[in-house]
């Protein structure tokens, strides 16, 4: 039977007792507050923590380097390096081509997988140039990877062996080409200043990224000197 009658207010608040929460003294409702509010601290570290672990696990199923990772979730990483600096605000650029270009060891790469958690979405992928050189245009698992991915680092471009057929300049065109028209955003480093840059990469690809990119340089010195 369906009773909609008043209730008893005794029934309803069960074996709460009015009396003590009445009674408590200023130090024992502090105590409490002090208490809700180390809850409430202790599950929003749960929640980064879990948050954290997610990141980690979404880098490494990307491919970006295990000791990086683990050094920049681990404390190690500073963001104020130059290299950081470079890509800062780069998330809301009006163009989605970042070449942070720097010395050797000036933290180019910690930057770019820093920002690839930070910023990279869901599937964020590491890519260095020389396996992607290597893959070339026959690895189509690799190739639909890095076409579809939510963000994307190519590591260390300049280093890469240049065939004397041009296919890397045709696949490096082609992923140009490909970021110039997605709302996924590339991250190139390479350690090689714009002069050399535009005397080893073809007229064609300079002229994409001349409309797509933006090039950012660290002055910083090689940070694993005195390590």
């Amino acid at each position: 039977m369906n009773d909609d009658g008043p209730k008893d207010l005794g029934g309803l608040i069960g074996g709460l007792d009015i009396g003590k929460l009445v009674n408590r003294t200023d130090e024992e409702w502090a105590a409490n507050d002090a208490k809700i509010e180390a809850d409430r601290l202790a599950e929003e570290a749960r929640f980064k923590e879990r948050e954290r672990a997610a990141i980690q696990q979404r880098l490494l199923a990307g491919g970006a380097p295990e000791l990086i990772v683990e050094g920049i979730y681990g404390g190690t990483f500073d963001d104020g390096t130059g290299a950081a600096t470079c890509l800062s605000g780069f998330e809301d650029d009006d163009r989605r081509i970042r070449i942070l270009s720097g010395g050797v060891g000036c933290g180019k790469t910690w930057a770019a997988v820093r920002w690839l958690g930070d910023h990279g979405g869901l599937s964020p992928m590491f890519l260095r140039c020389s396996a992607f050189e290597a893959a070339g245009r026959y690895d189509k698992e690799l190739r639909r990877a890095w076409q579809t991915c939510s963000a994307l680092v190519l590591d260390d471009l300049g280093a890469e062996y240049q065939d004397g057929k041009g296919n890397l300049m045709a696949d490096l065109d082609e992923l140009f080409d490909t970021y110039s028209t997605r709302k996924a955003r590339l991250i190139v480093t390479t350690n090689i200043d714009p002069t050399d840059f535009k005397a080893r990469y073809s007229a064609r690809i300079l002229s994409r990224l001349r409309e797509s990119a933006r090039w950012k340089s660290s002055n910083e010195a090689d940070r694993r000197v005195g390590k």
